[in-house]
């Protein structure tokens, strides 16, 4: 899918010279860098991982106190 304009400037693209094509592509790079870098550079705010067994161990702990819980009803 194309546009017929520019992401950059919002001018029609085939109204651009070809300095002005150099200008927004360098432009539109910059950004796509930039954005780029902030994602490689998030890291996601956990506190400590857990091994699957850790994982697993809570699953069963909550599975099993489920059972308590709707006997007690």
């Amino acid at each position: 899918m194309t546009s017929d304009s520019c992401y950059n400037c919002n001018k029609k693209i085939n109204e651009h010279t070809e300095e002005q094509k150099s200008e927004c592509l360098a432009e539109v790079s910059d950004t796509a860098s930039f954005l780029k870098s902030m994602l490689v550079s998030k890291k996601p705010e956990v506190e400590s991982e857990l091994s699957d067994n850790e994982v697993l161990d809570g699953f069963n702990d909550i599975k099993t106190g489920e059972a308590g819980r709707m006997s007690e009803r």
